[in-house]
């Protein structure tokens, strides 16, 4: 994870949104808004935002054509355009390659644990987090980890080091993230 750009963190957070829980993705097609999306899931960040802007702009047309036709593929076809548009993000990063590499702004961990530090299973933490509603101490059971806390500590790291803003959890074990 040290020698992956934010950038790169923040496609792998977004790709996992579409495939752990793409009924998020389906969700701000319903919405039509990142701004609401956002809120209702309680994270925001300027690149998310810009993110959500640019599935909207390319996707809403097919995601219309999609509901009014075969309303069963909705969520299916939502992921789809969500990725689509990861693919191009991710493609465009490639020309600002050598520029990210002269960046000293780099993620580093000094906990030794090397199976938390594998950025897969933190954005999966902080994904299933957020859009899933799983806890912590459920993740960390499903996970092997000795404590929710590590858990815990990592996502959080996570959303930081991709600057993801998250909103006040408190009491959200007694509330239900929609979907």
């Amino acid at each position: 994870m040290n020698d992956q750009p934010i950038n790169d963190l923040r496609l792998v957070f977004l790709e996992q949104i579409a495939i752990e829980t793409p009924e998020a993705a389906a969700r701000l097609f319903e919405l039509r808004d990142a701004a609401q999306w956002q809120a209702q899931y309680r994270v925001s960040a300027d690149w998310l935002d810009s993110f959500l802007q640019a599935v909207i702009e390319h996707g809403q047309t097919h995601m219309d054509w999609v509901a009014t036709r075969t309303p069963w593929l909705r969520i299916s076809a939502a992921a789809a355009a969500w990725l689509r548009i990861v693919t191009l993000y991710r493609g465009a990063q490639e020309v600002w390659r050598p520029v990210a590499k002269a960046m000293p702004d780099r993620i580093t961990y000094l906990d030794p644990t090397e199976d938390k530090r594998r950025p897969s299973r933190q954005c999966c933490w902080l994904v299933s987090w957020l859009f899933a509603g799983m806890d912590d101490e459920r993740m960390a059971n499903a996970s092997g980890v000795e404590t929710r806390s590590i858990v815990g500590r990592t996502r959080r790291s996570f959303a930081n080091a991709i600057g993801l803003k998250l909103s006040s959890r408190r009491g959200r074990r007694d509330s239900k993230v929609v979907t």
